[in-house]
């Protein structure tokens, strides 16, 4: 019986470094062709300039970056405090009452969901229906 364990074992441990190594050599694959075909269009202008419209040529990806930025600092500004004062709450006045289980959930839901899936979703109900597209046109 342990020789048929062993055997499985190792026959699934080699099977799970083939699967490695053919992920690793992809990814060091579609790498090295980013760095070949990419490096030769990185320079200022690409960090200094807007996105072009559809029809134009050349840009930067300046809005992307600086509206990461903004998003990034917003939600931290509204999450951290709310984060900390929720985990404070939790740890010396709510311990067991309606409030304090709906508070857990919220946290569980928030912590196992992808944030892909939820922004997704936000978009989906927010953005979309109202056609605007902006971060000031709510």
């Amino acid at each position: 019986m342990y020789a048929r364990r062993l055997m499985t074992n190792r026959i699934m441990m080699s099977f799970a470094v083939l699967c490695t190594a053919f992920g690793i050599f992809f990814l060091f694959w579609v790498l090295k062709d980013l760095v070949v075909h990419g490096v030769q269009f990185i320079n200022w202008k690409v960090f200094l300039y807007d996105t072009p419209g559809p029809d134009n040529s050349g840009g930067g990806l300046r809005n992307a970056l600086v509206g990461s930025l903004i998003l990034t600092f917003w939600c931290m500004v509204i999450a951290i405090p709310i984060g900390v004062l929720a985990g404070t709450w939790l740890s010396e006045y709510g311990k067991n009452g309606v409030l304090a289980n709906l508070v857990r959930f919220v946290n569980q839901v928030l912590l196992s969901a992808p944030s892909i899936v939820l922004g997704v979703f936000i978009y989906s109900m927010m953005v979309y229906p109202k056609g605007i597209f902006m971060l000031g046109g709510f």
